[in-house]
């Protein structure tokens, strides 16, 4: 089931600060042992979230069971966000976990995309952040959409790394072409996510480029 674009979003981005408060003291502290089975979080222009469930099986990210479908898509970190898929509106497969890596000597997972499934590989939470912007987190992994070494180069691969705080971790949602949504990295807003290749790179954004178009669907049944 194909579910609403951007503009279905929910708002979750903290509004006030308090006093002595800074945006970065807003982001989310991850504690080392939810490494491995926590969720996250995806939205659009004006807010939302995603959520992780469990572990996958293989390099590849692809596997396991019905135990990887969660119940009522809800995110194993926090129930009260909800688990949708990915969909890259040019190919109609759906952003996944890919092969695990190290970015010196840091563990980590490619990026991919593949036929949509229900599976843990392909669930995302997104959350909104004080300044706007949003965190996207794996579920199978519990590692947050990154761009690899925050560089800003055309190209540059999109990624999966240890979650934390900064620029190249954080999306700013923008309206794309009909009801879908651009992904334009904080460490690079000229930037956007591009599907390329069955993979995910950095290009200069273009809303009418279909590649850089996605929508999010339900974490259970077909686009």
């Amino acid at each position: 089931m194909r579910a609403l674009g951007w503009r279905s979003l929910v708002v979750l981005t903290p509004s006030i600060l308090g006093c002595g408060e800074t945006t970065y003291d807003l982001y989310e502290q991850v504690d080392p042992g939810l490494l491995t089975s926590s969720g996250g979080a995806l939205a659009s222009a004006t807010g939302g979230a995603m959520n992780q469930v469990g572990s996958t099986g293989g390099n590849d990210g692809i596997g396991g069971d019905s135990a990887d479908v969660p119940v009522e898509c809800q995110a194993s970190r926090d129930p009260s966000l909800t688990l949708v898929r990915l969909l890259s509106t040019s190919s109609n497969l759906c952003v996944t976990q890919g092969a695990a890596t190290t970015f010196r000597e840091s563990p980590g997972y490619e990026t991919t995309l593949s036929p949509c499934i229900e599976h843990v590989s392909q669930y995302w939470t997104v959350r909104g952040l004080s300044d706007g912007s949003w965190e996207l987190r794996n579920e199978g992994s519990a590692m947050n959409l990154d761009i690899n070494y925050s560089y800003t180069a055309d190209g540059t691969p999109v990624v999966l790394f240890t979650p934390h705080r900064l620029e190249n971790q954080r999306f700013y949602i923008l309206p794309g072409a009909s009801d879908s949504f651009l992904l334009a990295p904080d460490n690079a807003p000229w930037q956007c996510v591009e599907a390329v290749d069955n993979s995910l790179s950095i290009w200069p954004c273009d809303a009418q480029d279909l590649a850089q178009n996605f929508e999010q669907i339900s974490c259970l049944g077909q686009p």
